[in-house]
């Protein structure tokens, strides 16, 4: 799925960021950050859900973690959609490039960004058969 996300970069200008998720987005996630996706996710949608502030949430994701998670992400689908190397990103092309943005453009659109992912990893075929009638007897 490919979608351009409208964030704030550095210079205070509003850009649109293409951003494409395929079915190895979460292979090359974890080849660049040594993580679980889909943990990571449910580290940063809770996160987003219960708020930074809860007990709960500062022993399992701070901010700076959250960040992290969000940022990687966006990182690696916005390579995807522009066609790099996947097998050549570097912790150095990461850093410059998190230097284009503003320090709040993650959080701001850690939704999106998390309901792109997401909206990949569904599918929208629908069953041929009724599910139920196959495991009657």
């Amino acid at each position: 799925m490919y979608k351009e996300i409208e964030m704030l970069m550095a210079d205070g200008e509003a850009k649109a960021i293409p951003m494409k998720a395929t079915g190895s987005t979460c292979l090359r996630y974890k080849q660049f950050t040594g993580k679980e996706l889909m943990k990571s996710i449910l580290k940063a949608a809770n996160a987003l859900t219960n708020g930074f502030n809860s007990e709960e949430i500062s022993e399992e994701a701070d901010v700076d973690e959250f960040q992290q998670i969000i940022s990687s992400l966006a990182f690696i689908m916005n390579k995807q959609a522009l066609g790099d190397d996947m097998n050549r990103l570097s912790e150095n092309e990461y850093v410059d490039w998190l230097d284009e943005f503003d320090s709040g453009a993650f959080t701001q659109n850690a939704g999106v960004i998390i309901d792109l992912y997401m909206n990949n990893t569904l599918g929208t075929s629908v069953a041929k058969k009724n599910p139920v009638r196959l495991t009657e007897k």
